[in-house]
């Protein structure tokens, strides 16, 4: 390998690295996935001086490269952890508010009759389910990216307990209490 190349094999063992998977094991793809994407640079850049006859194969070529990158890639990749910023759910909930949707809360959840619903509708149109569902942004947010979790499975007490602990709302429904 060249520096180059063994610059980029570093650089994508750190990834896997990030990603908490152990690259000595994978050090044979590691060194594939280099190799292929040194190779795919050149057949590109083959491919734009290639008469119109050759680029066919050229074409093929360099798609046969990329499909074969993306399988080692999945290889390298496979059953690493998700590296997903979260966002504290008050940052997300002040982010994405709106005040059509604090409206209608505030009308369905809160009790606020300063307008009628044939008001509210007239003036911010009809309700989001997000309104009609959630009290707070910060609930829908919450509840959200706990069914993303478990989904297709409920979400554990325990879990919308600490959510709601969190956000501090009570429950909101009717909760047993241990």
């Amino acid at each position: 390998m060249n520096r180059a190349e063994r610059r980029a094999y570093r650089t994508l063992a750190q990834r896997l690295v990030d990603r908490g998977i152990d690259p000595i094991a994978r050090a044979t793809l590691i060194a594939e996935a280099v190799r292929l994407e040194a190779r795919l640079l050149g057949l590109r850049e083959a491919e734009k001086h290639v008469e119109n006859t050759a680029k066919i194969p050229a074409a093929r070529a360099v798609n046969t490269a990329t499909t074969e990158l993306r399988r080692i890639t999945v290889e390298l990749f496979r059953g690493a952890a998700r590296v997903d910023a979260v966002v504290p759910i008050e940052v997300a909930a002040a982010l994405s508010t709106n005040d059509v949707d604090e409206a209608w809360r505030r009308h369905i959840h809160w009790g606020d009759k300063t307008f009628t619903p044939e008001e509210l509708e007239a003036r911010h149109g009809r309700p989001s389910w997000s309104a009609m569902l959630y009290r707070t942004e910060a609930e829908a947010i919450g509840i959200n990216r706990l069914l993303d979790k478990y989904r297709p499975r409920c979400i554990p007490g325990t879990d919308l307990d600490n959510l709601y602990r969190e956000i501090g709302l009570p429950h909101p429904g009717p909760r047993p209490t241990p």
